[in-house]
């Protein structure tokens, strides 16, 4: 299995830390405001209700809340070599699809199989060199890398962390290192049975 369970059939947490900012983020399928998203923890403190909102309004107009961790868009399977083989886990390099960068050849990519469990454990998409996007952006420093974990039979994501460094017109436009972590996952909303998919 190559990619993830669908999120939003779960509740779960997302902390997620960038640079020096940690945000602690509550998912409920059950809830209908802002995609089922809360904002629970603020570098440590519980925010009050202008600053959920505020932030939540944000996070939702920027489809951050989106998962970004769709393995079959970032994986070309055809480009797929096998590294390394044992009796629990495989390893391989391969081609990262990289849309929205102009030099799709500047990138390595690498995953790890666990064999007897038969899912992606983790992956790791990182620059060869300097490498531009589509947007005139050039990024000194692309690194990312996932890790995922099984819930009751599921594939769901762990850990997702970004290290990026970019230049515009050879002046440095930013520099992040993001990290998001996902935690307490409990099923809200099970996926149709094969039996139910048939007779709808």
């Amino acid at each position: 299995m190559i990619d993830e369970v669908e999120l939003d059939r779960w509740q779960y947490t997302r902390t997620l830390t960038s640079n020096d900012l940690t945000r602690v983020l509550r998912h409920n399928p059950q809830q209908s405001e802002f995609a089922g998203w809360s904002l629970v923890e603020l570098n440590g403190e519980v925010p009050n209700i202008e600053t959920q909102w505020s932030f939540l309004q944000k996070y939702i107009d920027s489809g951050q809340y989106k998962s970004q961790s769709q393995l079959t868009r970032l994986v070309q399977p055809n480009s797929l070599n096998l590294l390394q083989n044992n009796e629990k886990k495989s390893v391989y390099s391969f081609t990262p699809n990289m849309p929205n960068f102009i030099d799709q050849q500047g990138f390595d990519g690498k995953l790890w199989f666990d064999i007897q469990h038969q899912y992606v454990t983790r992956l790791r998409i990182s620059a060869k060199e300097p490498v531009m996007s589509a947007s005139g952006l050039k990024f000194s420093a692309f690194e990312l890398e996932m890790k995922f974990d099984q819930v009751k039979g599921f594939v769901v994501p762990q850990e997702i962390a970004t290290r990026l460094t970019a230049q515009l017109n050879g002046v440095n436009a930013f520099s992040q290192n993001n990290i998001q972590k996902y935690s307490d996952f409990r099923l809200i909303n099970p996926p149709p049975t094969l039996a139910e998919m048939l007779t709808d």
